[in-house]
């Protein structure tokens, strides 16, 4: 009975405990980088991504801009993490493209 009260004490603790908002759920993430932009057309439009097994295409990014941004200051390959999908399309280039789902830059750490 004694240990009652440290029990309900550390279980309140517990409960509010607050997950950090800003690492992201790595569930379904896989490290990546962008190797290359084409602002094309056809096959060969869109964002080039590899990973440890497969490269493919992006044709847009969530959150595109702040990757051109980042592009444009850092230059190419881009470290992300990234989830992705087949993509939903149904045409001539849709078995090289993936639909991007979320990704994250990847900062190195010094």
């Amino acid at each position: 009975m004694k240990f009652l009260p440290l029990t309900l004490m550390l279980f309140f603790i517990l409960l509010s405990c607050k997950k950090d908002e800003t690492s992201p759920d790595t569930k379904n993430l896989v490290n990546a980088k962008i190797i290359d932009y084409h602002n094309t057309t056809g096959c060969s439009k869109g964002w080039i991504i590899e990973t440890d097994n497969l490269t493919f295409r992006a044709e847009t990014m969530p959150d595109e801009q702040k990757l051109k941004d980042t592009m444009s200051q850092k230059g190419l390959p881009i470290d992300i993490l990234v989830e992705f999908k087949a993509s939903d399309e149904q045409s001539f280039c849709s078995d090289i493209y993936r639909k991007v789902i979320r990704w994250y830059l990847v900062v190195a750490s010094n």
